[in-house]
């Protein structure tokens, strides 16, 4: 006889169980089990996966919930509310769809700590279910162990009445816990007394007994508690694991029905869920379907582009009709219309409600369907896309569009969305947040009890950067992180803890874009959940978007684009401050040939531009110098890590630049591979060299593409053969095939996505074209969108270089001219109110509502007597005077400031005066000392230091002048960065492959210390972090404890480091960045003070040469930078060894090379010491 487990949490019971879905189902098999449940506590975020991964083992899955069950009404959320457990199994579709639905309520309805249903909802869902009575939590147990058994018996055959005789089991757990000792016999006595069955379950938390210690670990980060805490919660002994068969009859053997009961509920218990596509029913006029609906949109799409010139002219209408028709059979034939027709409308809603929509996203732009109803803005027979590459008719899947808005309008698009097809069928995704390395470690030193600093110093100083970069990978990469694992004992088990714990889930959240839309009431088709502490919750499907795709869920991604609200912005700036309308703007910047656009990518002034304002992708424009709208498509596939890593972007800016020969594999892919000089760069590359060379169909060159990306050896050994005989049946000599097959295989790793790129480049075309145009208006609209979506004032200040560079001024706030953001003062940009420090939402309406009514304020005191002081009291007054808001009425901030008090007295006697309709006495006697109308001349001011910190204190920046401008010219000769150019750099790597922006093994930055903090590291030695501000921006620093001089200091200890750290010294830093967060950070390797390193020069410049070419290329970039401020060195690879070469005196380099991007654009690794 077997055993079915049907008490089990996987990791979706969030910190509390620790089990894998996959590795759960195949332990069951294993173990020769027919069928495993999953019980998570309140949730079902694991079923869907669960349901597919135990269908693939070839076991059944049985789909259930441990719910919370109120003792009283679910509405009631006081303190106290107590609640008990209760295991919930679907026996069939009808109980799946109630058990979504009480789950789904538990969190709409029953929320409080945890989400709660009641015995009411149970009787309204209990068709289809079946009833366990859980743990000691369970209400019949808990009623056992305190003595109360004619109420447990009256609970159980309410519970029978619920369920129906036969669908109610009596759970029977024993885990060598004292209360289940004594509640077993009770349950026993219970079920014979009353002709209850029992069932015998485990209550699993951890797969392996081994586990119990990682679990631990879990409890202690949900509780927030130490492991060596004794009082904490713990779940012992430890034998919440998943059992063998053996195992619980040696625990049940005196009840052999309870475990022969596991195998009749799983053999009652029979869900299946959908696979095919739900659509909802999108309504056509009548007399039309579907298809002929899509089919009439399309055709007169087509008309209105070529009436509008929006096709390629050197294109025949015919191929376009013949691309449209053939697209139009192929979704008819897989019946996706309907998908289209509904992704149509909330586009076309957008587009008439002036809403910013994208060009394209992904391989949708590969569509001429897609192009001619609107829901992308590329020509694809234009720009070379393939259909196929979005949708392969030899293949079941489903097609993909994701969508660009408006990052400040996308609520809207939903909105509508939930409007037109009922809001109880719309609802976002979950999305989990997974315990990743790097925040693993410091979540398991914390509950182990490593100091703070110690966990800090392992993810930053030891760990390789990188977005997520596994631990096993980052213990290959680094030595240092290696040799901490091996320091001791303790580093060992916490390496070992966090190997185990990677990548569990932590949280679940709201993805950012996904959004379901289901033909009846979601709950009826999966469960949904609320974020608790969010401020305004939505439904949210408990599944992910892959997982509720994969029960035939229709997922749209209603993706928010920071680019296209700076889009929206400036048009509103534009439209209000010129005579033209958004249509003709649209009209123009569509037009993607536009010399002085392109002129802004050739000078690399791209700041702001989406996706081309990263220094690297400003070097890599300064060398391809492009001049038309497929150079920046290549731009944007190339400028990632598997092309630069390869050295395929080297060789490309060398064909383009006539610096190579242009070879073609072989002559006939001189067609598909001459855009791209040669190399093979796109993904519908290798689909067309397929076509061409061995004879696939698009769609079966959609397969190979698929196998090479994914780099099956057995799928690619088949594809192998079938491209080798194709090809050898079009003559194409053998060796040749199979060198060209393994170069395509090669390319697999790095190729990218035309349509994609092509899409994202005419989006970066329409931001240049705003920016050569209208360049106050675009950076305007960039400041505005930064200060709403960002709370750093770095994100702000980076944009400083480009309004300079720009010649446009970006001024203090002004009492008369600022509105909340920044304002437009003819070419120059305020600052607004909204960024002023002490000075809330309501002061600042009050501020633009009286000045539009009444004027301009005059003067200080006629401000304060139109001022209503309960809103604008004395604290928001001095924010304002310090930070510069009323320079404009030509009074002194230091006068302003210290008679303040005297002039709010004196002007609130005047308004009450006034408010009474008395003539004040104060109006014919001079104003007192601190209101007179002495010369604003007269006045003192604060010294220029003081007035620019105070103006620090209340924007976060300095607004009027930098205590660094009289050095402007040095820090950019020295520095080898801006502290602009890292957060840029920073957010080049944000998502799944970080780009290689930067690669030098050190930088160096001058700028000044400011909050500077000492502590002690977890040996007690002395640390230190600040602030490095320069010109552009700031950046942390940090101090190691090796760096400090004295007893332990490390060999790279600085000896006058102590005098050198204080507030408000100038300072050059060289060090190491941290990019793999979000906010970038610098570990110093070593500080000088700015005079010194600026007299005695920049010391030395080391770069890493592999070959004599790369030496030939170097010397002939380095050659208009001679000098004296750099010693030149090589590190010159010969075998394994390193070799270090100092060139000759008559090589020593400018500064201004550090300014330039020259060597990052060469791909040269180099330090500067």
């Amino acid at each position: 006889m077997t055993f079915v487990h049907l008490h089990n949490h996987t990791e979706y019971s969030l910190l509390d169980g620790l089990t894998n879905v996959k590795e759960m189902v195949n332990r069951a098999k294993e173990l020769g089990m027919p069928a495993i449940a999953i019980t998570d506590h309140g949730t079902m975020f694991g079923v869907a996966e669960f349901y597919l991964e135990a269908k693939k083992a070839g076991i059944k899955p049985i789909l259930g919930c441990e719910v919370y069950v109120a003792q009283g009404s679910r509405l009631e959320k006081q303190k106290g509310a107590r609640m008990n457990h209760l295991v919930l199994l679907a026996r069939n579709n009808a109980g799946y769809r109630n058990l979504c639905k009480l789950v789904s309520e538990g969190y709409l309805s029953g929320f409080y700590y945890k989400p709660r249903i009641d015995l009411e909802l149970l009787e309204q869902y209990s068709e289809g279910l079946i009833g366990l009575t859980a743990c000691l939590k369970g209400e019949i147990p808990e009623l056992l162990l305190n003595d109360r058994y004619e109420d447990a018996k009256k609970a159980a055959l309410r519970f029978q009445d619920i369920f129906g005789k036969g669908h109610f089991f009596l759970e029977m757990q024993d885990h060598d816990i004292p209360s289940e000792k004594k509640v077993l016999p009770e349950i026993v006595k219970l079920a014979r007394e009353i002709d209850i069955p029992l069932v015998a379950t485990n209550d699993i938390h951890y797969l392996k007994r081994e586990d119990s210690e990682v679990h631990d670990i879990l409890l202690c980060l949900q509780t927030n508690r130490l492991l060596s805490d004794e009082n904490r919660m713990k779940y012992m002994p430890y034998k919440f694991y998943l059992k063998s068969r053996e195992e619980m009859e040696t625990l049940f053997s005196y009840c052999p029905e309870a475990l022969d009961n596991t195998l009749e509920i799983a053999e009652m218990c029979e869900v299946e869920l959908p696979s095919k596509m739900m659509l909802p029913e999108f309504k056509v006029p009548d007399g039309q379907t579907l298809d002929s609906y899509l089919e009439k949109i399309s055709r007169e799409g087509l008309e209105k582009l070529k009436e509008a010139g929006k096709l390629a002219e050197n294109i025949p209408m015919e191929q376009y009709e013949k691309r449209l028709n053939t697209e139009l059979e192929v979704l008819k034939i897989k019946g996706f219309a309907g998908y289209f027709l509904i992704t149509w409308d909330f586009i076309r809603f957008a587009k008439e409600q002036d809403i910013p929509v994208g060009p394209g996203r992904g391989s949708a732009a590969g569509s001429l369907i897609a192009y001619c109803m609107g829901i992308t803005d590329v020509d694809p027979l234009r720009y070379k896309l393939l259909f196929e590459r979005f949708l392969n008719p030899e293949r079941e899947s489903m097609p993909d569009i994701d969508i660009d808005f408006c990052k400040n309008r996308r609520e809207e698009v939903i909105t509508y969305v939930k409007e037109k097809y009922g809001e109880e069928r719309v609802a976002q995704i979950v999305t989990f947040n997974r315990m990743k390395a790097k925040l693993a470690i410091k979540d398991v030193a914390r509950v182990m009890g490593y100091p703070a600093a110690e966990a800090n110093r392992v993810t930053t100083k030891l760990y390789p950067p990188g977005l997520n970069v596994p631990l096993k990978q980052a213990l290959e990469e680094s030595e240092e992180l290696r040799a901490f694992r091996d320091e001791n004992d303790l580093n060992r088990q916490l390496f070992d803890y966090v190997g185990r714990i990677e990548n569990t889930a932590r949280h679940a959240g709201v993805h950012a874009a996904g959004v379901i839309i289901a033909p009846r009431p979601i709950t009826e088709l999966a469960p949904v959940f609320v974020e608790p502490s969010s401020k305004s919750p939505v439904p949210v499907v408990q599944y992910d978007k892959n997982l509720a795709e994969g029960i035939g869920l229709l997922k749209m991604d209603f993706l928010g684009l920071k680019t296209l609200s700076v889009i929206d912005i400036a048009l509103d700036l534009i439209t209000s401050r010129h005579k033209i309308t958004r249509k003709k703007i649209h009209e123009a910047f569509t037009n993607v040939n536009d010399e002085k656009v392109f002129e802004l990518f050739q000078n690399s002034d791209t700041q702001g531009i989406f996706q081309f304002e990263s220094p690297g992708m400003r070097g890599l424009l300064k060398s391809l110098h492009p001049d038309k709208i497929e150079d920046l498509i290549a731009c944007n596939a190339m400028y990632r890590p598997g092309p630069i890593g390869s050295g395929m972007l080297d060789s490309y800016i060398r064909r383009r630049n006539k610096q190579e020969d242009v070879t073609y594999p072989l002559p006939e892919l001189e067609d598909i591979l001459r855009e791209t000089h040669g190399i093979i760069l796109y993904q519908e590359q290798v689909m067309l060299i397929a076509v061409e060379v061995a004879g696939y169909s698009l769609g079966q060159a959609d397969i190979l593409r698929k196998a090479m990306g994914k780099k099956k050896k057995s799928v690619m050994e088949e594809q192998k053969k079938i491209f080798l005989k194709g090809a050898k049946e079009r003559g194409v000599d053998p060796k040749k095939a199979e060198e060209l097959m393994d170069t395509m295989a090669q390319f697999a790793e790095y190729g990218f996505n035309k349509s994609h790129s092509a899409a994202y480049a005419i989006l970066a075309y329409q931001t240049a074209w705003l920016k050569a145009y209208y360049p106050v208006e675009f950076a305007t609209a960039v400041l505005r969108m930064e200060q709403a979506s960002s709370t750093k004032v770095e994100d702000i200040l980076k944009f400083k270089p480009m309004l300079e560079h720009m010649g446009i001024a970006l001024l203090p706030p002004d009492i008369n001219q600022s509105e909340s953001s920044f304002t437009i003062v003819e070419n120059e940009i305020l600052f607004g109110l909204g960024a002023i420090k002490g000075v809330g939402s309501s002061a600042i309406d009050v501020i633009i509502e009286e000045r539009n009514q009444n004027g301009p304020y005059k003067t200080f005191d006629d401000f304060l007597s139109r001022m209503d002081t309960r809103k604008a009291n004395k604290k928001v007054l001095e924010s304002l005077i310090m930070a510069g808001a009323f320079d404009c009425l030509k009074e002194k901030r230091k006068h302003l400031y210290d008679t303040l008090e005297v002039a709010i007295r004196f002007a609130a006697k005047k308004n009450e005066e006034r408010r009474m309709g008395q003539r004040s006495l104060f109006d014919t006697l001079p104003e007192p000392e601190g209101t007179d109308s002495t010369p604003s001349e007269a006045h003192e001011e604060w010294e220029k230091m003081e007035l620019l910190e105070k103006e620090m204190d209340v924007l976060g920046f300095y607004a009027s002048g930098h205590p660094l401008d009289e050095v402007a010219g040095e820090l950019r000769r020295f520095s080898t960065l801006s502290t602009a150019d890292i957060h840029e750099m920073a957010a080049d790597q944000e998502g799944a492959e970080p780009i290689p922006a930067y690669r030098s093994e050190s930088v160096v930055v001058g700028g000044m210390i400011r909050n500077l903090q000492f502590r002690t590291d977890r040996r007690g030695r002395k640390m230190a972090s600040f602030v490095l501000e320069d010109l552009t921006g700031r950046i942390n620093v940090v101090v190691f404890a090796s760096k400090f001089p004295g007893e332990n200091q490390g060999k790279g200890a600085i000896s006058n480091l102590t005098e050198l750290l204080e507030n408000g010294q100038r300072v050059f830093v060289s060090g190491k960045l941290d990019l793999s967060r979000s906010t970038p950070s610098m570990l110093l390797d070593d500080i000088r003070s700015f005079d010194s390193f600026v007299k005695g020069g920049a010391a030395t410049l080391s770069i890493v040469i592999s070959s004599d070419e790369r030496l030939n290329q170097l010397r002939l970039a380095l050659e208009p930078y001679r000098g004296n401020d750099l010693k030149l060195f090589f590190k010159v690879e010969v075998g394994d060894k390193i070799v270090w070469v100092r060139s000759a005196d008559r090589f020593n380099l400018s500064a201004d090379v550090l300014s330039t991007s020259v060597l990052n654009d060469l791909g040269f690794s180099y330090a500067i010491r």
